[in-house]
């Protein structure tokens, strides 16, 4: 009998391991549905999985003329305690209780704090849709993923809405 080298034998096929996935959500259809697709890749690997939001600061330009009460600090705590109120929201419509799950809402540039927040929590896996809402939006959100995509550490899994995903 001829014995096969050890470089020849078959190896195991061994997966990365899934322990934290991070998911960000604009709260848009196609970001539900990357949610959707991390929820369900969580669930398989019992991950970990953090879902976040980023809230851009208000900017300041500081106008002599600019309206009374206009306070961008004010503007920006108020869309963090929206993004709070909508995060958990989601938490309770589509996230399954026996998934460990954190909401973060995170300020500053969203593509540098997704891949700043994944980087620390040492995520395995960014799962984030390609698109996020339409017009302006759509097309902010979709170079947000597209920054992801370049300079995150870990793996990233794009999910593209259903629309324009190609049929077989």
């Amino acid at each position: 009998m001829v014995r096969q080298p050890d470089s020849c034998r078959r190896k195991e096929l061994i997966m990365f391991p899934l322990k934290r996935i991070v998911c960000p959500t604009d709260f848009s259809e196609p970001a539900l549905e990357g949610l959707r697709n991390a929820i369900e890749l969580a669930e398989k690997f019992e991950a970990e999985l953090i879902v976040v939001h980023v809230v851009e600061p208000a900017m300041w330009t500081g106008l002599a003329y600019s309206p009374t009460g206009y306070n961008p600090p004010d503007i920006t705590q108020s869309l963090k305690e929206e993004s709070t109120k909508s995060l958990n929201q989601l938490q309770s419509e589509l996230i399954p209780e026996h998934i460990p799950c954190r909401l973060l809402t995170l300020e500053g540039k969203p593509a540098d704090q997704i891949v700043r927040f994944s980087t620390e929590e040492s995520a395995n896996l960014i799962v984030i849709a390609t698109h996020g809402y339409s017009g302006f939006h759509r097309f902010v959100f979709g170079s947000v993923t597209e920054r992801v995509v370049r300079t995150a550490n870990c793996p990233v899994l794009t999910i593209r809405p259903r629309e324009n995903r190609t049929t077989e």
